[in-house]
């Protein structure tokens, strides 16, 4: 949720596609007002969403309202909202609770969008010659069938991002390798595959999370570099969506890095120095 929310509308109970439509309506344009105009163009742009399905259906000309949003819409505080915008992200929450349903999903947001007569969306609706009880019905209509499928959740696709890098170990392969042996064998989330060049492969797999994967190669070396890769899977509301998680993924790589270096150096380097044999010489 972007900044710009107040702790009333953040707090509000949302399915989790609808708080990305609603942190995203501001996140377009931060230096921009959001009025309720806005934050329909950001339902209508969430595909697979209920409310985008509704304002397909009623072939509610998209472009013509986002030309006449341009020349109509409500001036405020840069990076505030509304108050239509306001009373409607927590009216969605209102019919959630009336309909018995466990969060608001887009199609109850786009209801308290239209209970806002004066809001800029109803106004640019009627220009356009939009019959507001039909929009209702129709949402209401769609909601029923969500229901009855079991998807007002409207779960987002699942993707996988990578973060990747490589440590450099001052121990040779061959330590490596016993060490990571000892590990798999101990342990059934790991595997551990040594291909004819020497190639050494090792994974886990953290079940619904993702994958941690390492790679070296065994050969005669006073070091052992590394090739580490982390996957995670998350899911994906929009194009938007995405590239923020990336952004976000790509922020805390560093951070991963010296995480995966320290697991690495526990793992197979000794804690402290290694005593020099006339150390231990009785």
């Amino acid at each position: 949720m972007g900044a710009w929310l107040s702790d009333g509308v953040r707090w509000t109970s949302f399915n989790a596609r609808t708080r990305v439509v609603v942190w995203e309506a501001g996140e377009e344009d931060p230096d921009s007002f959001v009025d309720t105009g806005r934050l329909l163009l950001a339902l209508a742009a969430s595909r697979g969403s209920i409310a985008s399905a509704v304002l397909a259906a009623e072939g509610i000309d998209l472009m013509a309202f986002a030309h006449l949003l341009a020349h109509s819409g409500e001036r405020g505080p840069r990076g505030s909202m509304s108050a239509s915008v306001v009373r409607a992200v927590r009216n969605a929450s209102v019919y959630a609770d009336t309909f018995g349903d466990a969060a608001a999903s887009t199609g109850h947001l786009l209801l308290g969008i239209l209970d806002e007569l004066d809001g800029v969306a109803m106004l640019v609706l009627d220009v356009l010659g939009v019959r507001r009880r039909g929009l209702v019905t129709c949402t209401r209509a769609h909601l029923d069938a969500a229901r009855a499928a079991g998807v007002l959740d409207e779960a987002g696709l699942e993707e996988e991002l990578v973060s990747s890098g490589s440590e450099t170990l001052p121990v040779p392969p061959s330590r490596v390798r016993t060490a990571f042996a000892r590990r798999s064998a101990a342990d059934p989330a790991i595997s551990m595959a040594v291909a004819p060049d020497g190639v050494v492969e090792v994974a886990r797999t953290h079940e619904g999370a993702g994958e941690f994967a390492l790679c070296f190669r065994l050969e005669d070396a006073v070091d052992t570099t590394i090739e580490w890769m982390v996957s995670l899977r998350v899911t994906v509301y929009s194009s938007r969506h995405r590239e923020n998680l990336v952004a976000d993924a790509e922020s805390k790589l560093a951070e991963r890095s010296r995480q995966v270096g320290e697991l690495l150096k526990r793992l197979v380097v000794p804690e402290g120095p290694r005593p020099d044999a006339a150390e231990v010489r009785p």
